[in-house]
């Protein structure tokens, strides 16, 4: 599923209807996370991820990522992300609430521009 592999999957129920498997050069990920009574969202661009023994997942790795604490329930309580210093941040899934991924593509183009799109 972190691949976006899972899309072959007749159970999937999803298609990409623009784009291939192929396509998808970086898996984005939105992690919401508990630790004791705080709650953060974390973001960046997934780079590997482990397997426990029983087979379900365990650690996610990211690179270039954010965090942003969750207060309460009230709009007015707005935080933003924040950099988090270092190469690599390793998330527990136990610790993990829900995934939002995000599948993009990377095309370069002229003059070493590069374009990101979320496949479709």
């Amino acid at each position: 599923m972190l691949s976006a592999k899972f899309i072959f999957f007749e159970r999937s129920q999803i298609e990409l209807n623009n784009n291939k498997v192929e396509d998808v050069d970086v898996t984005f990920v939105d992690a919401l996370l508990t630790i004791g009574d705080q709650s953060f969202i974390y973001t960046g661009i997934l780079v590997d991820y482990e397997l426990s023994s029983d087979g379900s997942l365990d650690l996610l790795y990211l690179k270039e990522a954010q965090r942003k604490e969750i207060k309460g329930n009230s709009k007015s309580t707005k935080s933003k992300y924040k950099d988090i210093n270092g190469n690599i941040i390793i998330l527990k899934y136990e610790n993990i609430v829900n995934l939002n991924l995000s599948f993009i593509e990377i095309r370069e183009l002229e003059n070493n521009k590069v374009e990101f799109s979320l496949l479709s």
